[in-house]
């Protein structure tokens, strides 16, 4: 499992490449696309275990609500269950969208990205 200190040493390693490369590239565009894939990489450092917490915690709060109610929790996809929260985003993401036939289509699909950066924006 990562711990802060972990990610704090893979966020240091990642500034101590960007400076050690940023004077070996010698064309600007390709020190901006570095600082592109270094800064993902910042991101998906702190973002992928924060959302496989979050899946994993969903499978154990499942399967302690099933063992209070004397079923069997989770269990249909992968090996007991391990496997459904990525199943239930999956479906998440195929679900079909119902756009009321009044609405502004742009708007209606803005919105959301709309609140998420501006709560995002709100956080620093």
């Amino acid at each position: 499992m990562l711990n802060q200190k972990k990610i704090n040493n893979l966020l240091v390693l990642c500034n101590s490449l960007k400076k050690k490369y940023e004077k070996i590239i010698k064309f600007p565009f390709l020190n901006d696309i570095f600082n592109t894939l270094i800064n993902l990489m910042d991101v998906l450092v702190v973002l992928l275990p924060m959302l496989l917490s979050v899946a994993f915690m969903t499978i154990i709060e499942r399967k302690q609500l099933a063992a209070h109610q004397r079923r069997v929790g989770p269990t249909d996809v992968g090996v007991f269950g391990i496997l459904q929260p990525f199943a239930d985003a999956l479906k998440l993401i195929l679900k079909e969208t119902v756009v009321p036939s009044q609405a502004n289509k742009v708007l209606f699909y803005l919105s959301p990205v709309v609140t998420l950066i501006f709560s995002l924006l709100g956080l620093q």
